[in-house]
């Protein structure tokens, strides 16, 4: 077997186990701890089954542990750089871009909103979030995505077409979530949309990983490290949380509450279009890495 024709086998191998696993976590799991807005538990341990795709892919291909997804500090010496490009990066554009929005849409800061778990949420995220949600975001999501599946994928089909790819797929894998938030009568990101799982899944999440998607490919593949990937992807979830909080103890009112989701999406994509240009201008040029994690 030449190796374009095993990385395939090993690309639908991996993608084969973890959406198997997922499905069928997802399937027998109480509803009780799906449930977000009762628990967390179902769906963080939902979340490290592509960690789990990723080490039973490597043993039935006896292919080496090596992990460099799981090194902060990468070989080519990169992966703090891009780390802190993808944690403050991802978190500076959308911090901006909000403050634009709120002024264009003349957002109201309610000064008698609970402001004791804002300005605790908002010292957890600069302070704490860093460090604990990007180690725990890598080791369940992006070891999977972009530390097992990204790079190969890449070196068969392609930086932009491999990105496009994970990124549809990403946000298929969720759909065991919206199903159950539809069936538990949870609402997403505490109430701002009210629609079924399949609206859900192709007007925020498909577009949302897509942008996601690019931004994570690039400080991954920069890097030599999904550390880096893990720390933007912990980076976007740890700022809409700060933003709920926001909206749920009445600190900023004013618009439309689902409008800034769909305008964080659009920051996404500006911010991810002109990193997979570059991707795609390297890869011409034959100076991509695509030593795999």
């Amino acid at each position: 077997m030449d190796d374009r024709n095993r990385k395939i086998r090993q690309i639908f191998t991996f993608l084969l186990i973890t959406f198997a696993f997922s499905f069928l976590f997802a399937l027998l799991c109480p509803r009780s701890l799906m449930d977000q807005t009762r628990s967390s538990i179902g769906t963080t341990i939902y979340a490290f089954f592509p960690a789990l795709g990723a080490l039973v892919t490597r043993k039935l291909y006896k292919e080496p542990f090596t992990y460099r997804a799981l090194w902060l500090e990468s070989p080519n010496g990169k992966g703090v750089r891009y780390s802190l490009i993808g944690w403050y990066g991802v978190l500076l554009i959308l911090v901006i871009g909000h403050m634009t929005f709120f002024l264009f849409y003349r957002a109201v800061l309610n000064t008698e909103g609970d402001f004791t778990k804002v300005r605790y949420t908002l010292a957890m995220t600069i302070l704490v979030a860093p460090a604990a949600l990007s180690g725990a975001v890598l080791m369940g999501e992006e070891l999977g995505w972009r530390g097992y599946l990204l790079p190969k994928m890449v070196a068969v089909w392609g930086v932009v077409p491999s990105t496009i790819v994970i990124g549809v797929i990403w946000a298929c894998w969720h759909i065991p979530l919206l199903v159950i938030a539809d069936q538990t009568g949870a609402t997403q990101y505490g109430g701002v949309f009210h629609v079924n799982w399949l609206q859900m899944l192709i007007t925020v999440y498909i577009p949302l990983c897509l942008a996601m998607s690019m931004i994570c490919s690039f400080v991954t593949l920069k890097s030599g490290t999904a550390f880096a990937a893990g720390c933007a992807h912990a980076s976007y979830n740890t700022y809409i949380s700060t933003f709920n909080i926001f909206i749920n103890y009445g600190a900023i009112t004013g618009f439309s509450m689902d409008r800034p989701f769909y305008y964080s999406i659009l920051l996404m994509f500006i911010m991810g279009v002109p990193m997979i240009v570059h991707l795609y201008r390297l890869e011409k040029q034959g100076n991509l890495d695509l030593r795999e994690n």
